[in-house]
């Protein structure tokens, strides 16, 4: 049985943890982003989960601060969701009714933020 703390969770608005904590084991579903590649990072990277609302779908997010460059982190990442079975469209990445936008952010000079949003629909 569910306990109210976990159905708490499941319907939360907006959630943030680390990889392993329980909240990590009951929202991140899918093997995409549980495994995304954490590429050049110092930290941990941070998970981000919304059960969504209404007509929202829920949403999977990771989200680190990389020192490789951009260019390299591009063809890491396109290969690793080729492999599990992603297609890129118009700068998104499709498989059945999952969608993964994948955002590169120039936090300095050698220091690039990489963010991946699965949103189910």
């Amino acid at each position: 049985m569910l306990s109210l703390y976990t159905v708490n969770i499941l319907f939360s608005d907006a959630l943030s943890f680390s990889k392993g904590s329980y909240e990590y084991w009951i929202t991140i579903s899918s093997d995409a982003v549980g495994s995304f590649p954490v590429l050049g990072s110092a930290k941990d990277p941070i998970y981000y989960y919304s059960s969504g609302d209404g007509p929202s779908p829920s949403v999977q997010q990771i989200t680190y601060v990389s020192s490789f460059d951009e260019a390299q982190l591009v063809k890491k990442i396109d290969v690793f969701l080729s492999k599990h079975g992603f297609e890129k469209k118009n700068g998104f990445f499709i498989k059945e009714n999952d969608v993964i936008y994948v955002a590169f952010t120039r936090k300095s000079e050698n220091l690039v933020e990489v963010s991946a949003l699965l949103s189910q629909q």
